[in-house]
């Protein structure tokens, strides 16, 4: 695990929304809390105005800022870096404690576990999304950065955004190949609820 470079919270919000406006589960709300999709397709993370709607977008559907949904208990101190990981180490993430990855990691949350289970523990809509993630990174095709988080005192880190993309990757490449995550470190994470 390497760090490239600082990121920032405009950037962690557009790289969220971007992955999330073309998603089966989550598609349909990214795009209504965003209204105009080009604010993801040309955007300008200098124009504060812009980075100001993607982050009402991403509070309005996700919770973000607002300590509710997938943000509820998340800490607000944080420091984003933009990280190169190998497939191996992303194998060692931990999926958010939620269904259908409780389901499918058997209850490790360990995103290599759940990539193996795919196709033997029935997971809801997951084995199928996965799946066709994994075709679409054998056709090449580019999905932005993953999100994690981690507490600077621990070394588990926990996937915030990219959950199906996570698991495909772990399935389809080599465990050396390396990919990008935007992490956020923060002195505690003891109060996320999804911990």
């Amino acid at each position: 695990m390497q760090i490239i470079r600082d990121s920032s919270e405009e950037e962690m919000v557009l790289m969220f929304l971007a992955a999330e406006v073309d998603s089966p589960q989550f598609g349909r709300g990214a795009r209504g809390a965003l209204g105009e999709i080009s604010l993801v397709r040309n955007p300008d993370l200098s124009d504060a105005t812009a980075n100001a709607r993607r982050k009402g977008a991403l509070a309005t559907y996700r919770g973000y800022g607002m300590n509710k949904l997938l943000f509820e208990g998340f800490p607000r101190m944080v420091a984003w870096k933009l990280v190169e990981v190998t497939v191996s180490e992303l194998g060692k993430f931990h999926y958010a404690r939620v269904t259908p990855w409780t389901t499918l990691s058997k209850g490790s949350l360990l995103v290599h576990d759940g990539a193996a289970n795919v196709q033997t523990v029935p997971a809801e809509y997951a084995n199928a999304n996965i799946l066709a993630v994994e075709r679409a990174i054998a056709g090449h095709q580019a999905f932005p950065p993953l999100i994690a988080t981690a507490q600077a005192t621990d070394d588990r880190h926990f996937l915030l955004e990219g959950h199906t993309r996570a698991s495909a990757y772990v399935r389809a490449l080599a465990p050396n190949e390396t990919l990008q995550v935007i992490i956020g470190y923060v002195a505690d994470l003891s109060g996320w609820r999804w911990l």
